[in-house]
């Protein structure tokens, strides 16, 4: 197999900073308005139908957050395989839980490094991991 210098027709998983688009957000906010709604009809009413639709449209719209808000990266475009070497900066700082987001060239991507990553370090790319970048940690001195 030859190894060429040309945007990889591979899939690989960038981050998208903006989770929640307009329809999301609006749709969530109808959800907590009628559920809101319902919610003051069982207490005006006492309707046990308002109160478990009530119950059931919060639990979904905590449901679709927690998802939302924990989501794996997903594919969005092309990317180009010649990775290795570049550095970047970090866009996103990594958690226990979630990877740093790592700005290289105009590209956004998962990163993994062994050192805690703020965002604003500086960092160099080591090696690909799947969708996910292994980066080093540039240290600046200055003088």
């Amino acid at each position: 197999m030859s190894k060429t210098n040309h945007v990889s027709e591979e899939r690989v998983s960038t981050f998208s900073i903006v989770r929640w688009g307009i329809g999301g957000t609006i749709m969530l906010s109808l959800a907590l308005i009628v559920s809101s709604a319902l919610l003051y009809s069982w207490f005006k009413y006492h309707s046990y139908t308002s109160l478990v639709l009530s119950i059931a449209l919060f639990a979904a719209v905590a449901i679709v957050a927690f998802v939302k808000l924990n989501e794996e990266i997903h594919p969005t475009r092309y990317i180009d395989r010649e990775v290795i070497g570049k550095t970047g900066v970090v866009i996103s700082a990594s958690t226990s839980v979630k990877p740093a987001v790592v700005k290289v060239d105009s590209q956004l991507w998962s990163a993994k490094c062994s050192s805690p990553l703020n965002a604003g370090d500086r960092v160099v790319v080591k090696a690909r991991d799947g969708i996910y970048l292994i980066v080093e940690k540039v240290e600046t001195y200055i003088s």
